[in-house]
């Protein structure tokens, strides 16, 4: 039997710590002991054997909880109290009664079903009028949780229903005018307010709601992902479970980077896209920092946002000139080239771009943030004439100055 469910055509009503039940199918009233009523509350087609063991254990302090929920499941089943065929498995040497017995189980703790009379469906039905629910707490609970809810008012039956989909509940303990319900929320349950009711032979309760908040944030993109410091740079994020109103976006620098990034103008377009205004400080090193989006469920993993120099200008190169099938060292002046640490310690992060075919840009070497120097390999091939050339760090590209290959 692997998640027993209780039967779905009964009267429940509860007397202390026992049961009675009304089964209406077969005409028959049966009365629970503590025992055997723990473990048929627990049986709501989720629970395994070993998970309302575990239960038993919790709430009575049964020794050899296991045996004594097999045995007990017998006894509902052959009572007809459990919905469908169940695979039962047969008395074996240490599961039966006698055996608990003997190994000084005490009587009270094993399980008693008594059938004690059969009421027509009329006198069955006045055993408990409608249910009436007053009050729910706590009234929300986050996606991809477990929340134990407690629900008062009078009539209790034995089925806890949520409206829509994503939620299953199970009762854990009742009283005349309080019970306990666990509500098992998906991760995919969708956000927002949910109908939870009380069903009894006698009718359905009123309704009280119960509202879903979205689960902890995930960020997975920002676009783009760098920016210039002290610049405010406009980005679109994707992740989920972003709440509009309640999001905040935060940036960590590392140990003596600089001041972290703060955002403005958040606007959530929808549960996995949003924008805003990143504000880049205009004291942070060139490197990455990290950025999370916060809402009310929980903190979203780090995603890097490089904060980068200011675009580079490029504005003479010297010598200017080149001739086919040689070789040429050239100085190129401008400014923000990227050196260490701005970038990978012993790696250069500047590119020197050379339109056309035929040159090669070898030996490229930071001199300081305003000079570059490079041998341009020009193949004897070559086109004569001019040829632009730009300058790419992490932060942008140069504007061009002119070499001629003569």
């Amino acid at each position: 039997m692997e998640n027993p469910r209780q039967s779905s055509t009964v009267h429940v009503e509860t007397v202390g710590e026992e049961l009675c039940i009304y089964d209406r199918r077969h005409g028959r009233v049966h009365a629970l002991n503590p025992t055997a009523a723990l473990v048929w509350r627990q049986c709501n087609g989720s629970m395994a054997v070993d998970e309302i063991a575990a239960e038993l254990r919790r709430q009575l302090d049964v020794p050899e909880a296991d045996a004594v929920v097999r045995l007990t499941l017998r006894r509902l089943a052959r009572a007809n109290l459990l919905d469908g065929s169940p695979d039962l498995p047969a008395d074996r040497p240490g599961h039966t009664r006698r055996a608990l017995l003997k190994r000084t189980v005490a009587t009270a703790l094993l399980p008693a079903i008594y059938t004690i009379a059969a009421p027509t469906p009329v006198a069955a039905q006045s055993l408990g009028g409608v249910p009436v629910l007053t009050g729910i707490l706590p009234t929300s609970g986050a996606a991809g949780s477990t929340v134990d809810v407690t629900l008062t008012g009078s009539g209790f039956g034995t089925t806890v229903l949520v409206s829509g989909t994503g939620v299953t509940a199970s009762i854990l303990s009742e009283t005349p005018t309080s019970l306990v319900a666990r509500l098992v929320i998906a991760a995919n349950a969708t956000a927002g307010p949910r109908n939870v009711t009380v069903t009894t032979p006698g009718g359905t309760s009123n309704p009280l709601t119960f509202t879903i908040n979205p689960g902890v944030p995930t960020l997975t993109v920002v676009s783009p992902a760098k920016g210039v410091r002290g610049t405010t740079v406009a980005v679109t994020m994707t992740g989920t479970n972003f709440v509009s109103g309640s999001t905040t976006i935060t940036g960590t620098p590392a140990p003596g980077a600089g001041d972290p990034i703060t955002a403005q103008n958040i606007v959530v377009s929808s549960s996995t896209s949003l924008t805003a205004s990143l504000v880049v400080p205009a004291n942070h090193g060139t490197l990455d920092q990290p950025l999370t989006v916060t809402t009310p469920a929980g903190t979203s993993g780090p995603i890097q946002f490089l904060v980068t120099r200011d675009i580079p200008t490029l504005t003479s190169i010297v010598p200017a000139t080149g001739a086919r099938g040689t070789t040429v060292a050239v100085t190129l002046t401008g400014t923000d080239f990227y050196l260490p640490p701005d970038s990978v310690v012993g790696v250069l992060d500047d590119a020197i771009a050379v339109s056309g075919s035929g040159v090669t840009v070898q030996n490229l070497v930071g001199v300081n943030r305003l000079t570059l120097t490079a041998d341009f390999v020009i193949e004897a091939a070559a086109s004569v004439g001019p040829r632009s050339i730009s300058v790419t760090t992490p932060a942008g590209t140069s504007g061009t100055v002119t070499f001629t290959i003569t």
